[in-house]
């Protein structure tokens, strides 16, 4: 379950504390100093069939997941935790590995407007359909791992960074209906160098 994924946190040093996606805290090993290896279980997900707006569509529901706005064409569903570190980070680079290929009847379907509701009722459509991304001969989403940072905190006693991080274990041609499911999800988080350590009493 998403909900419960377990994380391991391969570093060399003493252990920081390291927390997000599910668990408080997590086991460090050695590897190197540099960066850190989350791994991610491979999440549960349901794909089904629906009529709407006037044709059928396929959709996949999988849990606790988010799915962004989109540009108009198949909209694929995101993993998205937090991650508490105790020093910037440099990049986040996302490992997606042991692919597993279906081809689907329908393609997927778009995502939904997202509109002030007093405009809800001039809409023509609930989605955001774009018919040409949908005869473009490139995959979705285009963009498998969106991750930002978004402040500091002190929630340990100690300087945290905080990130929030999102990640999709799906590609989509709706070209050819294919659709694959990355079975092995990886995240290497690579710590930013040369800082001076923040000292909380100044």
């Amino acid at each position: 379950k998403i909900t419960s994924i377990a994380v391991t946190i391969l570093l060399i040093s003493l252990m920081p504390f390291v927390s997000g996606f599910g668990l408080e805290e997590q086991e460090t090993t050695l590897m190197n100093k540099e960066h850190i290896t989350i791994e991610i279980p491979e999440p549960d997900f349901e794909i089904s069939e629906r009529y709407l707006e006037g044709r059928d569509w396929t959709f996949i529901d999988m849990e606790d997941s988010i799915t962004p706005p989109g540009d108009g064409g198949p909209s694929l569903p995101y993993i998205s935790n937090p991650l508490r570190l105790p020093y910037d980070v440099e990049d986040i680079l996302l490992i997606r590995s042991d692919p597993v290929s279906v081809r689907i009847q329908q393609p997927v379907a778009p995502s939904y407007n997202v509109l002030p509701v007093k405009e809800m009722k001039d809409m023509k459509s609930g989605f955001n359909l774009d018919p040409k991304k949908y005869s473009d001969d490139r995959n979705y989403p285009s963009q498998p791992l969106v991750w930002t940072h978004t402040g500091y905190g002190w929630d340990t006693g100690e300087r945290l960074s905080h990130y929030s991080i999102s990640l999709c274990p799906f590609d989509h041609d709706p070209t050819t209906n294919e659709l694959t499911f990355y079975r092995s999800l990886q995240l290497q988080v690579i710590k930013k160098t040369g800082l001076v350590e923040y000292d909380m009493m100044k």
